[in-house]
Order: C-alpha cells, then structure tokens, then sequence
C-alpha cells in the first residue's frame, strides 16, 4: 500500500470491524484515541509507519483482540499496564520503536513459538 497523512479517527465509526491492517504505509501521527470503540476488533496491524507518540492505553477497551501489531514505527514511551488486562491477546510486536521501560510480569501469558526462519516471540520489543 502506499497510503499517507494519519489515520483517520472516523474509522472509528466502523464499529463491527474485526480486523484492521494499515502496515507499511507512510502513516505518521499518534494512534487515535477514537480507534478504542471498535469493541469487535481481533486483529489490529499498524506496524511499519511512522507512527509517533505513546501507545494508548485505551487499547485495553478492545476486549477480543488476539493480535496487535505496532513493531517499525517512531512510538515512545512505556508499555501500557492496561494492555496485559486483554485476555485474548496472543501476539503484541513491538520492536523497533522508541519504547523505553520494561515489562511487568503480567504480560507472561504471551508465549514464543518457532517460525522457520527463526525464533519469534509473540511480545517482541
């Protein structure tokens, strides 16, 4: 894809959206806040952008989501504690950002397994 400017909050009216895949692009700016009321959200990838700014911690409002990626991008800050409240969550990619601070011990629930290619761990920083 090659989409740019930032991600517009009015996706948020999509409210029955289970997935939402925007990486690689040219996407900048903060993750909106808006993005937390799509309550049916499973997947949400956002990796390889320019996103900046801190990760939300409205992201915990997202009660199915199994799968957030938000690895390759310009994000700061700490990990939210209020991401490890989503039980469903499987895979968190984080890696390749400006996130400082380490993770507590609630996020253990997230496992590694093995590609091929090489060791992948799920919580990746």
């Amino acid at each position: 894809n090659s989409l740019s400017g930032s991600i517009p909050p009015e996706l948020s009216s999509l409210t029955k959206l289970e997935q939402l895949d925007l990486e690689t692009n040219s996407l900048g700016g903060s993750i909106p806040l808006e993005l937390s009321r799509l309550t049916q959200l499973q997947y949400l990838a956002l990796g390889s952008n320019s996103l900046t700014g801190a990760i939300p911690t409205e992201l915990a409002s997202f009660e199915r989501l199994l799968y957030i990626g938000l690895a390759a991008n310009r994000l700061s800050g700490s990990v939210p504690l209020s991401i490890a409240q989503i039980t469903t969550l499987t895979t968190l990619l984080l890696h390749d950002n400006a996130l400082s601070g380490t993770l507590p011990v609630s996020y253990t629930h997230l496992r590694a397994h093995e590609t091929p290619e090489h060791l992948v761990c799920r919580l990746l920083l």
